[in-house]
């Protein structure tokens, strides 16, 4: 997933994206034309608050917002996740693991993505939290957006996918 992203270099072949090859470019490469990783274990910039995240997942991506936009689409990516937005002016660095993945994901989505790439989503999450994950993949499928993930536990996560 993270050569997919731009993390880390590709060892071998190629990434197609959209039809141009994204082999080895940085992640803000792939962000730019709506590719989003969402790491299994983020950690968030010590000082930023949980809206500070989610805004600066809507900055400088697909279809490239203004800063008023930027703001909206911010706006409009934490209600998926009720509890991110009783805590959107709370430090990011005080989320538990789980919410700091919710968080990615809410970052991932203010930038209005095509592609979403997850490592393992569901690895490191309490079961609540693992339920609203999915769900969200399910209504971010519906939608439209191309969802990707690797999971070591396959089972519960095969319920919303078109592929196993």
């Amino acid at each position: 997933m993270e050569s997919l992203a731009g993390v880390r270099p590709a060892l071998s072949g190629r990434v197609m994206f959209r039809g141009e090859d994204v082999t080895n470019r940085p992640a803000h490469h792939g962000a730019a034309r709506g590719l989003r990783y969402v790491p299994s274990a983020p950690h968030p910039f010590p000082g930023f608050t949980v809206f500070d995240h989610v805004l600066l997942g809507a900055g400088g991506g697909f279809g490239d917002l203004g800063a008023r936009s930027r703001r909206e689409a911010a706006q409009r990516a934490l209600p998926s996740f009720p509890a991110l937005g009783e805590r959107a002016r709370q430090s990011a660095s005080m989320l538990a693991d789980g919410e700091r993945l919710l968080l990615a994901i809410a970052q991932a989505l203010a930038g209005g993505p095509a592609l979403l790439l997850f490592g393992d989503p569901l690895a490191r999450v309490p079961a609540t939290i693992g339920d609203a994950l999915l769900q969200f993949l399910e209504t971010a499928r519906a939608s439209g957006t191309a969802i990707l993930f690797a999971d070591a536990v396959p089972a519960r996560s095969l319920s919303v996918a078109d592929r196993g």
